[in-house]
């Protein structure tokens, strides 16, 4: 049973006890048992003395939905997220043969994510939630890694927006994402690029490497 079930079951038992007004409104609650006082007009739970506002939080638990057997409310805030493109493309077909920025698309490898099909745009259904993103990599290989590229909103191409990573970094809506590799001279290597939404530690992406420089 969600939180939210549980919850609504011992607000509603309170409620209940209070209009009857019968018994010695003594509740048994998943919380454990609780004492309407008199005096303080809260309920009271006997085994540690934790009060409770019966209206105050029957008004929080109404304006929050803690159920965690699906995706509604708090729960939800991040999980409206679509990827367009819902692929990112790849960075292996063919195979990195020279130094200099590449980018993963879905024709392959590109110098620069100069068109809208290069890149991802996130879009989310709810307002406008910031997530955060990093970029892990599986490559093994020989010679120097290559230095793992990632260029956000670069709408026109260029160096604008262009980064090497090294930390996570955020995204908001309508924000758009291009991953790359800077492929290291006489170096080769083979992997992924894993794109992670740790906000809520969702992958969202495997973009496949495979270079092999002279």
């Amino acid at each position: 049973m969600g939180v939210k079930n549980t919850m609504n079951n011992f607000f509603t038992s309170m409620t209940s006890q209070i209009v009857s007004g019968s018994g010695q409104k003594n509740i048994t609650t998943p919380m454990g048992p609780f004492s309407w006082d008199d005096n303080l007009q809260m309920w009271v739970n006997t085994n540690n003395g934790m009060v409770m506002s019966n209206i105050v939080f029957q008004d929080q638990f109404a304006m929050m939905d803690y159920d965690v057997t699906n995706e509604t409310g708090v729960a939800n805030l991040y999980a409206a997220l679509t990827l367009s493109p819902t692929t990112w493309g790849n960075l292996s077909s063919p195979q990195i043969t020279s130094t200099g920025n590449k980018f993963a698309s879905s024709s392959g490898p590109v110098v620069l994510p100069s068109s809208a099909t290069n890149r991802v745009q996130f879009i989310f259904a709810e307002s406008t939630p910031t997530i955060t993103i990093s970029i892990t990599s599986t490559i093994t290989g020989t010679g120097t890694a290559p230095n793992l590229l990632y260029a956000k909103n670069n709408i026109l191409g260029g160096v604008v927006g262009l980064t090497t990573y090294s930390t996570p970094f955020t995204i908001t809506a309508n924000d758009t994402l291009a991953v790359g590799i800077a492929p290291a001279a006489t170096s080769s290597g083979t992997g992924s690029l894993i794109v992670t939404n740790i906000t809520t530690g969702t992958v969202l992406g495997t973009i496949t490497v495979d270079y092999a420089v002279a």
